[in-house]
């Protein structure tokens, strides 16, 4: 699983697909774009800062979900399975800069800055 998280064991979160709707749910399933959340970050119940009621936060997680989908899968086009895109032409333009502009580390490993480590923006 892509995105799937090391808190599946905690029997108090909940599975949520990062991308959802129109079939997604399915293909959320088969290339592992999920997350585990806790109720009140997951359901629309849950409060402002819930995924399925804040669609800045549903968003994030979708850009993520597409940024490991093209990382896992390079020869696959996200936007041709899942029928849309998340990630602006100039966001890609702007990681692709950043990623030049910090080269090789002395350990022989490039860094590329993804977004995929970023804090949620909640607790």
């Amino acid at each position: 699983m892509l995105l799937q998280n090391n808190y599946r064991e905690q029997s108090n979160l909940q599975e949520h697909h990062v991308i959802f709707g129109k079939g997604n749910r399915e293909l959320s399933d088969r290339y592992g774009l999920m997350v585990y959340l806790c109720p009140h970050h997951h359901l629309s119940s849950g409060g402002p800062e819930a995924v399925h009621r804040n669609q800045k936060i549903r968003i994030m997680l979708a850009k993520k979900g597409q940024k490991a989908f093209e990382r896992e899968y390079p020869t696959l086009s996200f936007r041709e399975i899942f029928g849309i895109n998340y990630i602006a032409p100039e966001e890609r333009d702007n990681a692709a800069q950043k990623a030049a502009d910090l080269g090789e580390g002395a350990d022989g490993f490039t860094n590329i800055p993804d977004g995929i480590d970023e804090e949620l923006p909640f607790s």
